[in-house]
């Protein structure tokens, strides 16, 4: 029952925020009562808190297997379908709409913690996409001494990318996507050699 109450907190968390959402209409939503929530959960902090991890693993994991499946392709192919795939996930309606949300607007009285996850998380995602330098750098695609700038720089449109998700439309993400990631990629190939 409490993966049900999740999956609904989740759904609702990601609609309404967490303000916008009451533990009575996720608890509306799957057809029970509302006191019976805490027999699975605190209150609501508890339940967000939840919620915010496995979208945090969840993303995580999203992210590993979105590396792996493109290792077998060239550095330019695999930094270009990692950035697709933060569009795709947001455009589906994943978890990733909710952990980007919640990471850009925590409630203040979460924010430490929240924060707290979201730079972990990050640190992660940075490390992955470093062991995919790494390898470029390993098959002569890429300069050795380029790996912590080109990973640095790649963060640093992921990012940009996250807060056209966030507060663009789909139309805009799309042509800064595609404006960034030229610059981007010129800019690494520019220094090869």
């Amino acid at each position: 029952m409490s993966t049900a109450i999740k999956d609904a907190a989740l759904r609702m968390f990601t609609a309404y925020g967490y303000e916008g959402t009451s533990l009575a209409q996720i608890t509306d939503e799957i057809g029970l009562k509302k006191q019976s929530i805490y027999a699975h959960f605190k209150g609501k902090d508890d339940l967000y808190l939840q919620v915010v991890r496995e979208a945090f693993r969840t993303e995580l994991l999203r992210m590993e297997e979105t590396i792996a499946s493109t290792e077998s392709v060239s550095l330019h192919d695999s930094l270009y379908r990692i950035l697709r795939s933060y569009v795709d996930s947001y455009q589906d309606g994943s978890s990733l709409k909710f952990y980007l949300r919640t990471a850009f607007f925590p409630p203040p009285h979460l924010f430490d913690e929240i924060d707290g996850y979201a730079c972990e998380h990050i640190d992660k995602v940075s490390e992955m996409t470093r062991g995919r330098f790494r390898q470029a750098a390993d098959q002569a695609e890429l300069d050795e001494g380029m790996i912590d700038v080109a990973n640095e720089a790649f963060a640093a449109l992921l990012d940009a990318i996250c807060v056209e998700l966030v507060y663009g439309n789909v139309e805009r993400t799309e042509k800064r996507l595609k404006a960034a990631w030229t610059v981007y990629w010129n800019g690494i190939m520019s220094r090869i050699g």
